[in-house]
């Protein structure tokens, strides 16, 4: 994991969401061992 618990984890989300202009449900993200990965599946989004 990513060593964030659930509130951070939608705060993350948020800010990607406004950032990037993109949608990444939060199923996505849990599981997600490490931020390489975390960053392949937003840009996947993009």
């Amino acid at each position: 994991k990513l060593g964030i618990d659930s509130l951070q984890t939608l705060e993350m989300l948020s800010r990607l969401e406004n950032h990037f202009g993109i949608e990444l449900p939060d199923y996505e993200v849990q599981g997600v061992s490490d931020f390489k990965t975390l960053a392949e599946r937003i840009q996947s989004r993009l």
